[in-house]
């Protein structure tokens, strides 16, 4: 009885190592970046408008403070004092320029439609030095995490941030209104945890080691008892 209850445990346990392998194999971290630099961009904010979406991030969302307000993609003639963190583009604000009817200014809002666990982006305040915030914002809007970094004259520095289940984040420039109205972020990173269906084959096998597990339990126990009968006659 001892044994038969000893192999018993053992392949209930079998099993739900079983169904936990399953289940964390349903899932896959995948990292993305965007760096602005997918198409040439302009040098003044005059010939563009507020970011809004990239065909090469599709389920990333970019919104200003207004309908028509928020960062824009310029090149590095733009006269930022300060040269992309990679590639010839970078996103970027000036509270007192103008384009169509708003400002590029903050705070920019980003979304996604599938949740992301980390999140991390370079940030400059150009030939000023300032301070920047990143907020981390769950379901419903709700605050999951706020981090705040000091970056130095013509330098860049990252923000970065995890959490679990981020749908969106918050990136404003916390300098004092007017002192530095040109800012840039550029080479943004993303993980996002993306639902994948395991193949047919494979939860065949896993399904076929879990029965042979309760096989294996049972199979002592049942010799036993074909024997006793057996022996009984």
């Amino acid at each position: 009885m001892a044994l038969a209850r000893r192999r018993w445990n053992l392949a209930w346990h079998l099993a739900a190592f079983l169904a936990a392998a399953l289940s964390l194999a349903s899932q896959a971290a995948t990292a993305s970046t965007i760096d602005f630099d997918g198409s040439p961009a302009p040098c003044v904010f005059s010939d563009t408008t507020a970011l809004r979406s990239l065909a090469s991030a599709p389920g990333v969302h970019f919104e200003g403070p207004a309908e028509l307000a928020g960062g824009a993609i310029l090149d590095e003639c733009s006269g930022f004092q300060v040269a992309p963190h990679s590639g010839d583009n970078f996103l970027a604000f000036n509270r007192g320029a103008m384009f169509e009817e708003e400002r590029p200014r903050d705070a920019q809002t980003i979304r996604f439609d599938d949740p992301i666990s980390s999140f991390s982006i370079w940030a400059s305040g150009g030939e000023t030095a300032t301070q920047f915030q990143l907020t981390a914002r769950g379901a419903g809007d709700s605050l999951l995490e706020s981090v705040t970094i000091d970056v130095g004259e013509l330098a860049w520095a990252q923000l970065a941030i995890s959490s679990l289940a981020i749908s969106s984040v918050v990136l404003q420039e916390l300098g004092e209104l007017g002192a530095n109205n040109t800012f840039a972020y550029d080479t943004l990173t993303y993980t996002s945890t993306a639902e994948i269906s395991i193949p047919e084959p494979g939860t065949a096998v896993l399904l076929g080691l879990a029965g042979a597990g309760l096989l294996f339990a049972r199979t002592p126990s049942a010799r036993r008892a074909r024997s006793q009968g057996d022996n009984s006659c």
